[in-house]
C-alpha cells in the first residue's frame, strides 16, 4: 500500500531545489492543504492513490504556453493541477500538481486517464472551462480528450443567485459567493519553462481548489438548482456532490483542436514551448489500479 507523505511532496523536477509545499487556510479547509508536486516517475503512483481514497469530488485546471509569438496554434498542456476532496475526517483537501513538461507523456497519460474517466459516478470532476482543458490535455495526449461524470462550473454559475452576476472568471465568481480573492499574477507567466517557481505551483493548486471552495460556498443553491425541492439548511459535502453529479454531471469532450481559447490567459509570453515526442496510441486503462499497475511496471522496466 503507498502511504502518502503529511505534507506536500518534494518539488524536485518542477523547481529545481525541494521544499514542502501547502495551500493556506481558507472557506474550504481551515488547515494548510498539502500540495504534491509529481515531476518524476516515481511519483505517478500517487494520483491512483489519492483516487483510492474515495474523494467526494476531483478538480482539475490545467495551464499551457503558446506555441509562436502570437499564441496562436495547438497548445499542448504544460501542468495539470487536481484537488482531491474528501470527507471531514479523512484530510478534508489535498492537491497535486503534475508537471507534464517533464514527465513521460505516455506515464503521465496513463496517471490521467482514471481521473478523467475512471471515477465512479457519484464523484463528479468539476473544471472551469471544460472543453478548453480537455483540449489542452488532448494536445498533449489523444486518450485525454475526454471525461466522464464532468461538471462545467463556467456553465453552473450563472443558474445560481450568488453567482449569476459572476459567473465570467473564476475569480470573479468565487469572490461574489465566498468573499474569497485568488492572485492571479502567474496566470500569464511562462508555464512551458523549467523549472517552475514555488509560486507558480501554488497558483495551480490554488486555482483547482477554488472550484471546490465555490460550489461549497454556495452549496444549498446548488442542490436547489438540482431537484425540485430546495431542502433545508446547508447539504453534506457528499450530498452536495452528488446533486452535482447527478443533475449537471454530463461526458464532457475537448473543442477538438487543442488551441488556445481564452485571449492569451494562459502562458503570456512563454515563447515556444519544449517539443514533444509524437504520443503513441491511446491505451485501454480500464481504471486507476490499472494504471497504477502500468506506470510501476514500465518504471521497473526502466
Amino acid at each position: 500500500m503507498l502511504t502518502l507523505p503529511a505534507g506536500g511532496a518534494r518539488a524536485r523536477g518542477s523547481t529545481g531545489g525541494s521544499m514542502d509545499l501547502h495551500l493556506p487556510p481558507c472557506g474550504l479547509h481551515t488547515a494548510p492543504a498539502p500540495v504534491h508536486v509529481v515531476a518524476a516517475v516515481a511519483d505517478l503512483p500517487l494520483v491512483a492513490a489519492l483516487l483510492a481514497r474515495a474523494p467526494l469530488a476531483v478538480a482539475l485546471d490545467v495551464e499551457w504556453g503558446c506555441v509562436d509569438e502570437r499564441g496562436r496554434g495547438a497548445a499542448p498542456a504544460a501542468t495539470a493541477q487536481l484537488a482531491f476532496r474528501f470527507s471531514a475526517d479523512d484530510g478534508a483537501v489535498v492537491a497535486a500538481v503534475l508537471d507534464l513538461v517533464t514527465l513521460p507523456v505516455d506515464l503521465a497519460a496513463a496517471a490521467l486517464v482514471p481521473v478523467l474517466r475512471g471515477r465512479p459516478p457519484e464523484c463528479p470532476l468539476l473544471v472551469f472551462g471544460v472543453s478548453g482543458d480537455l483540449s489542452a490535455l488532448a494536445a498533449f495526449h489523444p486518450s485525454l480528450a475526454t471525461a466522464t461524470h464532468a461538471v462545467d462550473v463556467r456553465r453552473l454559475t450563472p443558474h445560481l443567485p450568488s453567482t449569476a452576476g459572476a459567473a465570467r472568471s473564476l475569480s470573479a465568481a468565487l469572490a461574489a459567493a465566498a468573499g474569497s480573492t485568488l492572485d492571479k499574477r502567474e496566470q500569464t507567466s511562462p508555464w512551458a519553462r523549467r523549472p517552475l517557481s514555488p509560486s507558480q505551483l501554488l497558483y495551480g493548486a490554488r486555482d483547482a481548489t477554488a472550484l471546490l471552495e465555490l460550489v461549497e460556498a454556495v452549496s444549498g443553491e446548488v442542490v436547489a438548482a438540482s431537484s425540485s425541492g430546495g431542502g433545508g439548511g446547508a447539504p453534506s459535502p457528499a450530498a452536495l456532490y452528488r446533486a452535482l453529479a447527478s443533475h449537471w454531471g454530463h461526458h464532457a469532450t475537448s473543442s477538438g483542436d487543442g488551441r488556445r481559447r481564452r485571449g492569451g490567459r494562459r502562458g503570456g509570453g512563454a515563447g515556444p514551448r519544449p517539443s514533444l515526442p509524437p504520443p503513441p496510441p491511446p491505451r485501454p486503462w480500464g481504471d486507476a489500479a490499472d494504471a497504477a499497475r502500468f506506470i510501476v511496471d514500465e518504471s521497473l522496466a526502466g
